[in-house]
């Protein structure tokens, strides 16, 4: 059973506990719409747009594979983000906007030059992480530097080669803000305390709803990968 399935079936147990937690997301409309400004923003300020695209059946395992590279990440891996617009939408939503793109069936981010007359779309594929052969003091440290290597040697690769390269403290601590301090568009950060998921909410943010925590006991997360992007709400808004 798959981390989505804990979660929908822990509503029918909520009775066990209801606390500071929530399993909701971000509506679909509420997401079209925040696609629309930011590409706005990303044609205002003429630089790309950053799509990090939801995908339902992999949403879990993306979520908190890009936790662990954006929440550990060093200065040199945030830098280059500072350079996009970023948001979170499906190859649907994305391809109302940039037609074909919906055939990137496989993308886990797509890069949209809005910056550019004509606007043009990179997909981008992460690789899968692989632990390096040489030992480690803890497992956190080999699991972090596996996630740092497949992020790099995918989104950071593309958008060096598309010329979206800087290296200041100055564009990492910008890109720490829109990325890792605050979720990107039509995600939220939230943490999973192992039977139950805590959402970080905005202030900016429409009316969450009903939001429930079930302390079951049951589950454990690592320290290293509790902070994860939520895509889905559960009690749907549309």
């Amino acid at each position: 059973m798959n981390r989505r399935d804990l979660l929908l079936g822990a509503l029918a147990t909520a009775a066990l506990g209801v606390g500071p937690l929530s399993f909701a997301g971000v509506s679909p409309s509420r997401r079209r719409a925040l696609l629309s400004e930011a590409w706005e923003r990303a044609a205002k300020r003429a630089r790309p747009l950053l799509v990090v695209i939801v995908d339902e059946d992999a949403g879990w395992e993306r979520g908190r594979r890009m936790g662990i590279w954006l929440n550990h990440a060093a200065d040199e891996d945030l830098a280059p983000l500072a350079l996009v617009e970023p948001v979170c939408a499906t190859l649907a939503e994305l391809d109302r906007l940039v037609p074909g793109v919906s055939k990137a069936k496989d993308a886990w981010f797509v890069l949209v030059r809005v910056d550019q007359p004509t606007p043009t779309w990179r997909s981008i594929v992460v690789l899968d992480a692989v632990p390096a052969a040489r030992p480690a003091p803890d497992r956190s440290s080999v699991v972090i530097a596996a996630e740092r290597q497949a992020f790099a040697g995918s989104v950071l690769r593309v958008l060096k080669s598309e010329g979206l390269t800087a290296s200041t403290r100055a564009a990492a601590a910008d890109a720490r803000a829109r990325w890792v301090t605050a979720a990107p568009p039509g995600a939220h950060w939230a943490t999973d305390l192992g039977c139950g998921t805590s959402v970080e909410y905005a202030a900016t943010d429409p009316d969450p709803g009903i939001q429930l925590g079930v302390r079951c006991g049951m589950g454990h997360a690592e320290p290293y990968e509790a902070r994860f992007l939520a895509f889905y709400d559960v009690f749907e808004r549309s």
